[in-house]
Order: structure tokens, then C-alpha cells, then sequence
């Protein structure tokens, strides 16, 4: 009489046992697809910039991190503590891997002195020209106080953030000998110009970067195509359409408030990027935008604000360009 009862706890028990490892599966396969996801986060920092990259090795870059004017009141140590810092760290940022800032204007970089204090970079990128702007200066003072690495970027380096997952950028401007000396009205055509690649995803980043500056890489016959654009100089009307046409984004993202009088971005420069198909991010008036991609899917997020939910989702597998090996 004991044998049917038996069977059924076997039964169960063999139930059990399959359905916890039908959990464990699950759990792992799904651990393994987040650890592929980047995230590329273009932050709300009013009339500034500010991007971070986190790898899926969770290695980070932080390109650029400064404000003219977030708010009434609102200094860059508000910015860097109570804006920067806050919005990464809910973001699973622990540290800043590398840090590299396009050019010494202080709407790129003046908050990074109070981040540094918090998050100590084993890497910081400098311009490959002499600097004399003395705040800026002071930025490089600090940093040698620390175990931090400072190196120049120019074109043709690579940096890796996660080579298992192939995920890296490269510096595609300026020279290592710039084509000019910049004088401090023109560093902005010195800017870094970064192109983020994982997988078939391209990101494209461009500092303040210029007409002459665009005309260049133009120029060069650099294959500009990518999917994310951080348009240059905020979107300011110092861009070149053909420039803006090259890149082909599908989204733009403009770093800026969208609300200083006669300030970026400007109307033509907008309109340009939706007649050719890029869906236009202005970060002021739309909020931080977290990009999360695995290499051929991406999704965009705004942070912070109530109720907003995910603004699209693009499935970049089939449309892509595949030709991520390019230099």
C-alpha cells in the first residue's frame, strides 16, 4: 500500500528538481544577456556635456562632464554630486575607468575636479597641444596628485573596454601633430572625436568640434556612418551638412537645454537632422538618455523622469552597417 504513496513523493521530487534547474537556466541565461549590455548614457547637464560609456566587463568612460548653466543656483560640484554622480551609480556605475575631455572649455569639463575626488580614473585623456587655460590646468594639477595615468589622444589610438565582448573606441581627431596650433577661440576644432563600436552598433562622438574640424574628417574620406550621433557643439549652427549627412544617425542626440535665448540648438540644424530620418534628442528639454545595446539591438530609456517609459527600440540586426573593422 506504501508503494503508490512513494512513487508520487519521487514523482514530486523529480518535479522539483527539474523545475529548480529549469530556474537555474533561465537565471543564468539571463545573467549572461545582461552581462552583454552596454549602456552609453548622454546626461542631462543643461548647457554642457556629459556621456559615459559602461562596458559589459564593466570597465567606464566618462567623456566630458561640465555645464555653463544647469540652473539657478546650480554650481558644478552641485552638478558633478547631486546630478552626475547619482544618475551613474543607478546605472550600476562604480568607478571611472578612463576620463577624457574633447577640449579645455569649462562647459566640458569643470565638473570633473569634484568626480575625481569621489571616483579616482586610472586613465585621463588630455589634447595633444599645449593647454594654458588655467583652470583647466588646475583639472591636470589634481589628477597628477593621484595614481592616474595622463596620456594625449590622437588619432589612430584604440582604446579597448572590453575585448572579450569587442566593445572599444577609437580616436579618430585630432592629429597626433594637430594641422594648427589652436589658439583658445579655436580649441574647439581640436576636439576628440571618439567612434564607439560594439558589435554593429557605432557611436559617434564629437565634442565641440567645428566646421573646419568636420571638413576635415570629410576630407579625409573617414568613414563617419553611425547609428548615434552626439551632434557637435550642441547642435550650435556650426555644423556642416554634409558632415550631418555622412554620419546618417538614426538618433541625434543634442547636449543642451533647449532654453537659453538666442543659445543651441539652432532651428536649421534640427530640422536638417529630421529631413534626413534621425530622431532629434535634445537633452535639456527631453531628459538624460540611456542607450542600451548588446551589439545589434538598441534600446533608449529617459532617466530620471516620472513616468516616462522606454522611447523606442530599434532592432538594428538586419539595418546596420556591419563593417565595424574599419579604421
Amino acid at each position: 500500500m506504501s508503494t503508490p504513496f512513494t512513487i508520487l513523493i519521487n514523482g514530486s521530487r523529480l518535479l522539483l528538481v527539474f523545475l529548480m534547474g529549469l530556474a537555474v537556466l533561465v537565471l543564468y541565461w539571463s545573467i549572461g544577456e545582461f552581462r552583454k549590455e552596454a549602456l552609453i548614457v548622454f546626461l542631462d547637464v543643461g548647457d554642457g556635456k556629459a556621456i559615459a560609456v559602461r562596458a559589459p566587463s564593466g570597465q567606464t568612460l566618462l567623456v566630458d562632464a561640465g555645464s555653463a548653466n544647469y540652473g539657478p543656483g546650480v554650481g558644478a560640484e552641485t552638478l558633478a554630486l547631486r546630478r552626475i554622480l547619482p544618475t551613474l551609480r543607478s546605472l550600476g556605475f562604480h568607478r571611472l575607468s578612463v576620463v577624457l575631455v574633447t577640449h579645455p572649455h569649462q562647459d566640458h569639463y569643470n565638473a570633473v575636479p569634484f568626480l575625481i575626488k569621489e571616483w579616482t580614473p586610472v586613465l585621463f585623456f588630455r589634447p595633444p597641444y599645449t593647454v594654458r587655460e588655467p583652470r583647466y590646468l588646475s583639472v591636470l594639477e589634481r589628477l597628477q596628485a593621484l595614481p592616474t595615468r595622463i596620456i594625449p589622444f590622437f588619432r589612430g589610438q584604440r582604446l579597448w573596454l572590453d575585448s572579450n565582448r569587442g566593445l572599444y573606441a577609437d580616436v579618430v581627431f585630432p592629429e597626433r601633430k594637430p594641422f594648427f596650433l589652436p589658439r583658445e577661440q579655436e580649441v574647439n576644432e581640436a576636439s576628440a572625436v571618439l567612434r564607439i563600436v560594439y558589435g554593429k552598433v557605432r557611436v559617434l562622438l564629437t565634442g565641440d568640434a567645428g566646421k573646419k574640424a568636420q571638413g576635415c574628417l570629410l576630407a579625409k574620406g573617414e568613414n563617419l556612418r553611425a547609428d548615434i550621433l552626439d551632434v557637435p557643439h550642441h547642435g550650435s549652427r556650426h555644423n556642416l551638412e554634409d558632415f550631418l549627412r555622412a554620419v546618417q544617425p538614426r538618433v541625434a542626440v543634442i547636449s543642451a537645454s533647449g532654453r537659453t535665448p538666442n543659445g543651441p540648438p539652432d532651428e536649421k540644424v534640427v530640422a536638417f537632422l529630421k529631413n534626413i530620418g534621425s530622431q532629434v534628442w535634445i537633452t535639456g528639454l527631453m531628459g538624460t538618455l540611456v542607450v542600451r545595446t548588446d551589439g545589434e539591438r538598441v534600446k533608449l530609456n529617459a532617466e530620471g523622469i516620472a513616468g516616462r517609459k522606454p522611447v523606442d527600440r530599434l532592432d538594428l540586426a538586419r539595418s546596420l552597417r556591419s563593417d565595424v573593422s574599419g579604421r
